[in-house]
Order: C-alpha cells, then sequence, then structure tokens
C-alpha cells in the first residue's frame, strides 16, 4: 500500500508493470526508527521505455499503521533497478524530530561508498550516507562500485 501511493507518478505512461523491491534499510539519525528505501521500476507498452523511482519509506507517526512513502528521484529509461543491471543509489532531505536537516543517501548491495558534493560535501564507506546539513541544501552523489565502477545517484 506504501508503494502503491506512489503510482500517480506513473499515470499517463501506458505502464504494462510495475516492480517494486527493498535495495536498503537505513536507521534514522537521533533514535528516529529505520526507514527503508524501494526502487520501483515501470515498464510501459511503447517498447525500451521504462521509468524508474527511488522511494524512502520514514517510519510511521505515532498511532498510525504506516506513512506514505516519498518519490526521492525518477529516471526515465535507462538500466537502474532492472534485471540487466539492479543497481542504485539515492539521496532525500529529511527533517529529523528535534529540528535538524540530515542528507540521507543508500545504495544497493554492490555499493560500497558514497560522496555527497555540490552544496554539501562528505561521504561514507560502506552503503548508506547520514550527513548533517544546513536547510535547503542540494548535492549530487556518487558511489563507488564493489567491481570498481562508479554509479551516480537516481534521477
Amino acid at each position: 500500500a506504501r508503494t502503491a501511493c506512489q503510482l500517480p507518478a506513473l499515470r499517463g505512461l501506458g505502464v504494462q508493470s510495475v516492480n517494486a523491491w527493498p535495495f536498503a534499510r537505513q536507521a534514522l539519525p537521533g533514535g528516529a526508527g529505520t526507514a527503508s528505501w524501494l526502487c520501483a521500476r515501470a515498464e510501459t507498452w511503447r517498447g525500451p521505455g521504462s521509468r524508474t523511482l527511488s522511494v524512502f519509506q520514514a517510519p510511521a507517526p505515532s498511532g498510525q499503521p504506516y506513512a506514505t512513502g516519498a518519490v526521492t528521484a525518477a529516471a526515465e529509461g535507462g538500466t537502474a533497478c532492472g534485471p540487466r543491471a539492479p543497481r542504485v543509489l539515492a539521496g532525500v532531505l529529511w527533517k529529523s524530530g528535534d529540528g535538524a536537516w540530515w542528507l540521507l543517501a543508500a545504495g544497493s548491495r554492490e555499493v560500497t561508498s558514497i560522496a555527497a558534493t555540490g552544496g554539501v560535501r562528505g561521504g561514507a564507506t560502506g552503503r548508506l550516507l547520514a550527513l548533517r546539513v544546513p536547510a535547503g541544501s542540494h548535492a549530487q552523489l556518487t558511489g563507488r562500485l564493489s567491481g570498481g565502477g562508479r554509479i551516480d545517484g537516481l534521477g
């Protein structure tokens, strides 16, 4: 249900099928729980065209069964999240309960490190990143893959 709420982003594209898979779980700063990262890939009737969405699902507020996920990036075409290249890297600005802003990022299993550049600078070894940032920050994400290659953030 949490992912289905994001399907309006695919309306009017002639979607034939949608596959969604979780690619990471991330402990949120300040003990705010654990978020899930999903990748949704929609194949269309128009042949090789597809649309890929990354979805961030934070824990539900108190008293609610679940919270709607947030689409953090979308890409047309390409191979991200597909059967031939199941790799993905995505990020989101997230506001903690104490009012602090964070750049959170996650990569699929093949990601071994993440770097943020642009308005934010920082990095992490592994496939998860959490950097405290000023409100309204912008960042470009890149990651290193276990085979030595590079991956850019989705979107």
